[in-house]
């Protein structure tokens, strides 16, 4: 969040504490991320059993890890951006 949107406390609150989980999560994931592509793991997948992963799995494992990024990042902001505007 900017400085420029007040929120109450418990808000702001809330937002730090999610913004910082998807910041560490998303460094954590792409730091241990040293054993077999992705792309690998979504092609032993079943298809019949997991047919939004087979339909997007090449998308999956194909978006640039700073579009991916920038992409939850601003999902994060907009859905807090929201709030504050209740």
């Amino acid at each position: 969040m900017t400085k420029d949107i007040e929120a109450p406390p418990a808000l702001a609150a809330c937002a730090f504490t999610a913004v910082g989980h998807y910041v560490i999560g998303f460094a954590v994931q792409h730091r241990e991320s040293d054993g077999p592509p992705l792309a690998d793991y979504y092609g032993r997948l079943a298809p019949t059993t997991h047919p939004a992963i087979a339909a997007t799995a090449r998308t999956l494992t194909t978006t640039a890890p700073d579009d991916e990024f920038a992409f939850g990042l601003g999902l994060l902001l907009d859905g807090l951006a929201q709030q504050t505007a209740h």
